[in-house]
């Protein structure tokens, strides 16, 4: 199913918030990084990458072919060493959370407990904008740019191929739209694509609530 997105919003520390929107400083973390972040604030994720999961239904665990115990069940995740690149997150706002019948001031109905880290908000209006610079920037630079939005699963009772795309059921609250760079350097990137004032917005993380559209 296709998504079309009225707004991106980019949330973190206020230094990073002002290069973003003045400097268009596109900051892109590797999938290494996001595997050793802590995910107590939804920003680490030690299954980011993952290739594959299989559900196991049960183990026995042995010492020199003795069982000391068994396991009911888990998870086992595998990754492919070609599988490496950057990943650059955005919270989309899709158009069909909007009322667009309702010829009046109206807020966005944002779920926001999926980001509880920063101090300030980039709001992105004009994503088509976005997305055009974004990707001359990378493209200029010798990257292929892939954009989707997550797919979220149940980690529980999903098996199967995974993708740079996919990302466990508990992070559904951030609504994310993924920007994915593969490239074997381990790297983290900045790309810059200039002054963004003209197509986003800088506010307080605390001022979000009071975000609004109205239909014209």
């Amino acid at each position: 199913m296709k998504r079309n997105y009225a707004s991106f919003l980019k949330i973190g520390e206020k230094e990073y918030m002002e290069k973003l929107i003045y400097q268009g400083e596109i900051f892109c973390r590797t999938i290494e990084e996001f595997n050793s972040m802590d995910e107590k604030d939804f920003r680490g994720d030690k299954n980011e990458g993952a290739s594959y999961i299989k559900q196991l239904s049960g183990l026995d665990l042995t010492i020199d072919g003795e069982s000391v115990g068994k396991i009911k069940d888990g998870q086992l995740f595998g990754r492919h060493k070609e599988d490496k690149g950057n990943v650059y997150c955005l919270y989309g706002i899709e158009t069909n959370t909007l009322n667009l019948e309702e010829k009046s001031l109206q807020k966005f109905n944002l779920e926001l407990e999926g980001l509880p880290f920063g101090d300030t908000a980039v709001l992105i209006f004009d994503t088509i904008e976005f997305i055009k610079r974004l990707k001359k920037a990378i493209e200029s630079s010798g990257y292929i740019l892939q954009i989707a939005p997550a797919k979220y699963y149940d980690n529980k009772t999903f098996e199967g191929e995974l993708t740079p795309f996919h990302k466990t059921q508990i992070h559904e609250p951030q609504k994310e739209i993924r920007f994915w760079i593969p490239n074997k350097e381990c790297v983290n990137k900045i790309f810059t694509i200039g002054d963004m004032s003209d197509i986003a917005y800088l506010l307080p993380k605390d001022q979000i609530h009071n975000l609004g559209y109205e239909p014209i």
